[in-house]
């Protein structure tokens, strides 16, 4: 079984934290942020490097609610790893 060893910075380790309770659009991302009085800088760049390193992954849902010129949105959530790993500890 593989084995996860995660190393990262407070912005990384609270974006994995607030993906343990579901997938979230980067908006509700950055609101739970606002709620723990925290700050974030480049919060998509770290999104990002998450994927790139296989510990968070993205779905693009595309919407177009009434009203509005938006196309769609990115949705992030822990990969299996990830979870698999949560779960052992």
């Amino acid at each position: 079984m593989d084995t996860l060893t995660i190393k990262t910075d407070s912005t990384e380790k609270f974006i994995l934290l607030t993906l343990q309770s579901g997938e979230k659009s980067g908006l509700e991302i950055v609101k739970s942020f606002k709620n723990e009085k925290k700050s974030i800088e480049g919060l998509y760049p770290v999104l990002r490097k998450l994927v790139k390193e296989g510990l968070v992954q993205s779905r693009w849902v595309a919407e177009k609610p009434k009203g509005k010129s938006r196309f769609g949105k990115l949705y992030y959530s822990l990969t299996e790893l990830v979870r698999t790993q949560d779960q052992q500890k």
